[in-house]
């Protein structure tokens, strides 16, 4: 495993220019977004599982050793900041708004 100060989480690390920092990029989930694996997890968030973190991508993996984790609006899951904090507490996790701020996606902001 190839060591990053730095990682971010994008929903599709393959469009944009992403690609060109495979080593660093990771989807926030490593299983497809439609199925019922998906399904599953989303049941399991809706009710606080705690074991739903399962789910989540190599990105986790990554953490462990990284020194900040920016987090896109658009790869961006439910309690992720407190589960970067719990694995690696000198790591700094920021939340960047690819988009500009809306109703869907203004619940972030509440963090």
């Amino acid at each position: 495993m190839q060591s990053s100060d730095t990682i971010l989480v994008f929903a599709e690390p393959q469009l944009y220019f992403f690609p060109h920092y495979s080593n660093i990029v990771f989807a926030p989930y490593n299983i497809p977004q439609t199925g019922i694996r998906y399904i599953l997890y989303k049941i399991m968030e809706l009710l606080r599982l705690p074991c739903r973190s399962i789910f989540w991508g190599s990105w986790k993996t990554h953490i462990k050793t990284a020194k900040r984790v920016i987090i896109f609006d658009y790869g961006y899951l439910p309690r992720m900041e407190r589960y970067i904090r719990r694995i690696n507490p000198a790591c700094q996790a920021y939340l960047f708004f690819w988009n500009r701020v809306n109703p869907y996606n203004s619940r972030h902001l509440a963090l």
